[in-house]
């Protein structure tokens, strides 16, 4: 931050903040959802901007996942 600047952090801020820390602790959706208090998930879907770290982490848990389920391991 810059000398002389402000910033202003709103409770729309802290609420996206922590949505989506949430989700990136591992809550899903419907969690958070609840959690925030939001009575439609396409509200809650508003908050939660994935890193595409954190989805490539999702995707390689998913591969693992199907590797670990296949008996053949093809």
């Amino acid at each position: 931050m810059s000398k002389g600047t402000a910033t202003t952090i709103t409770s729309s801020d802290l609420r996206h903040t922590y949505c989506s820390n949430l989700i990136l602790a591992g809550a899903d959706l419907k969690t958070v959802k609840e959690m925030i208090g939001h009575k439609d998930i396409s509200m809650t879907d508003r908050y939660t901007h994935l890193t595409q770290g954190y989805r490539n982490a999702v995707q390689e848990k998913l591969a693992q996942h199907y590797a670990a389920s296949n008996p053949r391991g093809t």
